[in-house]
């Protein structure tokens, strides 16, 4: 993405910073969400080894459902 640039005479400065920072604040927020999917999926793939490695025990399990749904609270 391309910052919003204006030679500081221009009438649209003000907006065109506010656009900037709508931009930056959403490409923190996906990258966040991009963080969060990853971390997802690591503790998906973890689970479904351990499941059909018969190495899933409650507690196992538990955790991380519970690592699960921490990072899903975070995300929103």
């Amino acid at each position: 993405m391309s910052e919003v640039s204006l030679s500081p005479d221009e009438e649209f400065l003000d907006l065109a910073a506010d656009l900037d920072g709508m931009r930056r604040g959403l490409r923190e927020k996906i990258d966040h969400l991009k963080e969060q999917q990853r971390i997802l999926s690591a503790a998906a793939d973890e689970l479904s080894r351990s499941a059909l490695e018969g190495k899933l025990s409650l507690t196992h399990s538990t955790a991380l459902q519970t690592d699960v749904e921490r990072k899903k609270a975070s995300a929103l």
